[in-house]
């Protein structure tokens, strides 16, 4: 007994000391102390796990594999990754001018980082004002065409200077040239607004609406001006609607998923963004697939990639408006509106009743099985994003934590 002793002690010392070369065998102990061998090797495993999560995220790799989904010492790093990798997310949205977000993450850190996008949108404003103001004088001169070329296709708003009597384009920028070759009425319908507006002296602005998602389709300025001695009219156009249209019209495969074709993480996190500034009433439904890691291993990982894609046929069905898309691994999330907590549950309580009678697993040693946690959003919601997801997967792990219960 006294050998078996020092055997499990050997062990322990080298998963602390010496992970690389630990190692256990599980013959060489007692019978009454194999079952006891071979928990703690399982366990040995979750520390290495853990560890190997801990060092990548110590060096700063958000990608790296996840732990199993059965690996409980290694959730708080899980979960620390999940907000590391929204962090990074949100700091691109900011990049790309997007300055509603706010972080929610380290107090510190948040309010310096919220600080630093506050400052970023006054500077954003102070510069349009700025830039107006240059291009209202400027063009007054005689080298103001030239001042304004140099500006112009710098800025992020269109600009298009017309001739006053015949309407002709005397200079756009890129963004405006972008937005006209994929509409050629577009000018048109900016300039016939702002006649229909019966705009006075004191009113040189409009908002133009269009049936679009019931969005501000523009805001636009117009200021008159002198061009080469003849009366010339400047449209500064602040599309609210077109960027989106495009991110919508760009549904490529980068936007997807490779195995399940369901939406891949990024569009998926843009969109629960999204809903959230436009006052949405949705829910977020976190769902992970039990067992897939017996699958892969007894049955192969194409086995596992048919339980995937089967599962991703299921959830697309909860509602035709609903954005599925594949967080990575065996995780996926939801995002349905205007249904409640309860609606939500019986939903997806319904799909997992119907992939538990799959025909297709009915003659397999598994069954499908799901775990899933839910988080309600409302149009007044004042959680933060990071809050929502978090909300939803303790959900989910309490879920996995009551069907582990169910298989004892």
């Amino acid at each position: 007994m006294d050998i078996a002793y020092l055997e499990l002690f050997n062990y322990l010392r080298d998963v602390i000391y010496d992970p690389k070369n630990a190692a256990l065998d599980i013959t060489k102990l007692p019978d009454e102390m194999q079952d006891f061998g071979s928990s703690l090797k399982y366990f040995a495993e979750d520390v290495f796990e853990a560890n190997a999560i801990a060092l990548a995220l110590s060096a700063g790799v958000l990608d790296y594999e996840l732990p199993s989904h059965g690996n409980e010492i290694a959730a708080p790093l899980k979960s620390l990754q999940s907000s590391l990798r929204h962090l990074t997310w949100q700091a691109q949205r900011v990049a790309q001018g997007d300055y509603e977000q706010r972080v929610m993450f380290i107090r510190e850190f948040s309010n310096a980082f919220n600080s630093m996008i506050e400052q970023l949108a006054d500077k954003e404003r102070r510069l349009e004002k700025q830039s107006i103001d240059v291009l209202k004088k400027s063009l007054a001169l005689d080298q103001g065409n030239l001042l304004l070329t140099s500006i112009i296709h710098h800025i992020p708003q269109q600009i298009f200077v017309i001739d006053g009597e015949t309407l002709d384009i005397l200079l756009m920028n890129d963004i405006a040239s972008y937005e006209l070759k994929q509409d050629k009425n577009y000018l048109k319908k900016i300039v016939e607004a702002f006649l229909e507006g019966g705009l006075s002296e004191d009113k040189d602005e409009i908002e133009i609406r269009e049936n679009y998602n019931g969005e501000c389709y523009m805001i636009a300025r117009k200021f008159l001006i002198d061009w080469n001695d003849s009366p010339a009219e400047i449209y500064i156009v602040n599309d609210l609607a077109a960027t989106r249209r495009r991110n919508d019209n760009e549904l490529s495969p980068e936007n997807r998923d490779y195995l399940t074709n369901l939406y891949n993480r990024e569009y998926g996190m843009l969109m629960l963004d999204r809903w959230q500034h436009e006052e949405k009433s949705f829910v977020v439904i976190m769902v992970n697939l039990e067992g897939i890691r017996f699958v892969n291993e007894v049955y192969g990982e194409k086995e596992g990639d048919r339980y995937m894609i089967n599962v991703s046929g299921y959830l697309q069905s909860i509602s035709e408006d609903a954005v599925v898309c594949r967080l990575g691994g065996d995780e996926f999330m939801v995002l349905v509106s205007d249904i409640n907590f309860g609606q939500a549950q019986e939903k997806i309580l319904e799909i997992s009743e119907k992939l538990q009678n799959d025909e297709y697993q009915m003659d397999k040693g598994y069954q499908y099985n799901l775990s899933f946690g839910i988080a309600e959003v409302s149009e007044r919601n004042m959680l933060s994003t990071s809050e929502i997801l978090r909300i939803a997967d303790e959900r989910m792990y309490e879920s996995k934590k009551q069907n582990a219960e169910k298989l004892k």
